[in-house]
């Protein structure tokens, strides 16, 4: 039909008009067809706690910014007590007659009529007049016992203009399957029609709900009931084209029209992806150095756990963790790492991390092939059978982040390999980038800046190449042994290696300027202001400077003060990409 389907957090209401929030800015909306319930169309003027409308529609709407089919207020319409007035008001507004007649029904409001209401309670069907409220419900009269009659008979007495009384109308009933078997069911078939010129065109198929048994006069969603397929059988043959639909132009499907929430869901996408695919690789191998007998040093492999732990807690930023002391000082590892692996509630933990992802999952679903979405549902649903379990042995730990590394492996590539630059691919990359580099620095410092004994140093750099599956690629490179500058170079400053900071900085730099906004043949704009600044501190950095050691210092100082001003770079260039495309603050 043409038209964009949007949720409330697509919207902005702002001097007196509603704007669409894309990629390319603000877009001014001329018209809205609402489905929303209009009481949580505006949190600012009408439902509060609503998080589902638009806060300052109802301005627009006074300022005539903005037309709404379905406006505001149309809901009075839907008010029970108007049934019986519907032929006079036919007549009174259009001079017709009715088309299709009314369901015989009696308000409560005039006295005649109520005492026909009472008279008969075991034969109709007696509902509130207002949907909106606590009060509202739908009374079938002969599924009443008699004291629940005489309290129905009690609360339309004390507010009589609150009901309408209605006769019962028996369904159609249609061949549903239930529980794996054919069964008659009440339906009701919703059918839509378009307006065209002066005629009215027919949309094929409709919404079909199902009573939730066989005798239930009561068919809604809300009270059990479900929706179907409708299936229309008849003659096979040419189907004529149907005008009302209406494809989008090229330019309407482009990356600058992606509305902004779309966009937004995309690159935390990419971030939760990389952030729960590093940290249990990372929880993964402390965990196997844990379990590993000591090879050659017995105090120096201690030394190593110890920084491995300390690692993880830096990298899930499950503080205090392994770096409390006192009272709050670990004593037991196993249990820690437990807590970061399945604690729900624990900021960090991989479990909140998969929460988040799967929350960035559901938002984004319409766009991932369905071989994507089986694959995230088995692995949440095999995540939490393994993370509700009580304390397991080391060996289940290492199996259970095993199996959840390689579901999500397979979920990205099917990501990577499904979604395009017009769906937003370029937001995934971003986001997916900036998480990579931001814990690559983390893992970085927590594990190159301090001064080490040789064996320990060994063991770090190792697990420091191993947790970003880059040991066999250094290896190839170097034909040497691990050494601290040589890993150092690698991991951050050789641009011929993918997964080094520089490499991850370098295709940031590249995607950026893809994007819609403040495109410039001179200047950056103010995302990548940031990511240049941190690209040239790392281009122009030498190995031999950061790895020196200051007299009497067990820190290289150059190297952490290197890290430490990238990272704060890429903080800087993602919440200004966040205000830009997804916040829409500077329009």
């Amino acid at each position: 039909m043409g038209l964009t389907l949007v949720q409330g957090q697509d919207l902005l209401a702002k001097g007196g008009a509603v704007w669409l929030k894309s990629l390319k800015g603000l877009r001014r909306v001329d018209a809205i067809l609402r489905r929303l319930d209009e009481g949580y169309c505006d949190p600012l003027e009408l439902r509060a706690e609503s998080k589902l409308g638009v806060s300052g529609l109802v301005q627009a709407v006074r300022k005539q910014g903005i037309t709404i089919a379905n406006p505001l207020g149309s809901g009075i319409l839907e008010n029970l007590g108007l049934h019986p007035f519907m032929p006079e008001l036919a007549h009174f507004f259009l001079n017709e007659e009715l088309i299709l007649p009314q369901i015989a029904s009696w308000w409560c409001g005039q006295s005649k009529e109520c005492a026909y209401v009472l008279e008969n309670l075991s034969t109709l069907i007696v509902k509130t007049i207002d949907r909106s409220g606590n009060e509202f419900g739908t009374y079938v009269g002969k599924n009443l016992s008699a004291d629940e009659q005489e309290q129905l008979r009690a609360k339309i007495v004390e507010n009589p203009y609150m009901f309408v009384g209605q006769e019962e109308v028996q369904f159609a009933t249609a061949p549903s399957l239930v529980e794996g078997e054919i069964k008659p069911r009440n339906v009701v078939i919703r059918s839509f029609a378009i307006i065209k010129d002066a005629q009215y065109e027919v949309m094929p198929g409709a919404l079909v709900r199902v009573g939730s048994s066989d005798d239930s006069l009561i068919v809604s969603g809300q009270r059990g009931g479900s929706s179907k397929d409708l299936w229309v059988l008849g003659e096979s043959g040419p189907m004529a084209p149907n005008s009302v639909y209406k494809p989008k132009a090229a330019f309407e499907n482009s990356l600058e029209n992606i509305p902004s929430l779309r966009a937004e869901n995309l690159f935390w996408l990419g971030r939760y992806l990389m952030r729960c695919i590093v940290s249990a690789r990372m929880i993964r191998i402390t965990l196997k150095s844990l379990a590993n007998a000591t090879r050659y040093d017995s105090q120096g492999n201690l030394r190593a756990q110890e920084i491995l732990c300390d690692t993880l807690t830096h990298l899930s930023m499950t503080y205090p963790g392994f770096l409390g002391e006192g009272d709050e000082k670990v004593t037991d590892p196993i249990v820690e790492i437990w807590s970061v692996i399945s604690q729900n509630d624990r900021v960090g933990s991989l479990s909140q991390a998969l929460n988040m992802l799967s929350n960035a999952n559901t938002s984004t679903k319409n766009l991932l092939p369905l071989e994507a979405w089986r694959i995230f549902e088995r692995l949440m649903r095999e995540w939490n059978g393994y993370a509700n379990n009580a304390l397991p042995l080391q060996r289940t730990m290492i199996s259970g982040l095993d199996n959840l590394l390689v579901h999500l492996m397979a979920y990205k590539a099917l990501i990577e390999d499904s979604l395009f630059a017009e769906q937003g691919l370029i937001l995934y990359e971003i986001g997916a980038g900036l998480e990579r580099s931001q814990l690559l620095i983390t893992k970085s410092r927590a594990m190159l800046t301090s001064v080490y004994e040789p064996f320990t140093e060994y063991e770090i750099l190792e697990t420091l190449l191993g947790s970003s599956e880059s040991l066999n690629a250094y290896r190839a490179h170097y034909r040497a042994s691990i050494e601290l500058p040589h890993v150092s170079e690698f991991m951050l400053l050789d641009s011929q290696f993918p997964k080094s900071l520089i490499s991850e900085i370098s295709r940031l730099l590249k995607l950026l300027p893809k994007l819609p906004k403040f495109k410039h043949d001179i200047y950056l704009s103010r995302y990548e202001e940031p990511l240049f600044e941190a690209f040239s501190f790392l281009r122009l950095s030498r190995i031999e400077s950061l790895c020196t050691l200051a007299s009497d210092s067990v820190v290289r100082e150059n190297m952490d003060a290197l890290l430490a001003s990238v990272s704060d770079k890429l903080i800087v260039a993602s919440d200004e990409l966040s205000k830009t495309y997804f916040a829409h603050y500077d329009e």
